[in-house]
């Protein structure tokens, strides 16, 4: 049996697999290759295709809710005026005002996290998770 292809991770040096998208040690993103995604971003920039790319990203998390997933797309980006713009895509009804509420601060949670710089992202994901997981709970239910 052959041995799995494993590369080293930036930030702490673990080994992952090939096929990992982040460490599993750190949960820091394993780099892809760079020179391909940017002369690919850059192609779509020039030529105004990035409605497209965005509108895939719509339909793929259609598709996951039809296969009985909760996916939660976050997106963000810059304004014109050089801001920096969140939104999410979801198929969470919002017919309660506590879910449309939650939705919201964790529109403005991830607002304030693109402010961020890189390494504080990675502080700042778990104490936002817990602090998710303790309003979530502390929600009453009906």
């Amino acid at each position: 049996m052959t041995k799995p292809i494993t590369r080293l991770c930036p930030s702490c040096r673990a080994p992952n697999l090939l096929r990992r998208k982040t460490c599993a040690s750190c949960v820091c993103p394993l780099q892809q290759s760079g020179k391909d995604l940017q002369s690919w971003a850059k192609s779509v920039k020039a030529n105004k295709n990035s409605h497209r790319t965005l509108e895939s990203a719509h339909v793929s998390v259609t598709k996951l809710n039809a296969l009985g997933y909760c996916p939660l797309l976050f997106v963000g980006r810059h304004g014109r005026k050089g801001e920096i713009n969140g939104d999410m895509v979801h198929h969470i009804p919002v017919n309660d005002e506590v879910v449309r509420e939650i939705l919201k601060k964790m529109g403005k949670l991830y607002e304030h996290l693109l402010k961020r710089s890189q390494y504080e992202i990675i502080r700042l994901t778990l104490l936002l998770s817990t602090a998710l997981e303790k309003q979530f709970y502390a929600v009453p239910k009906f």
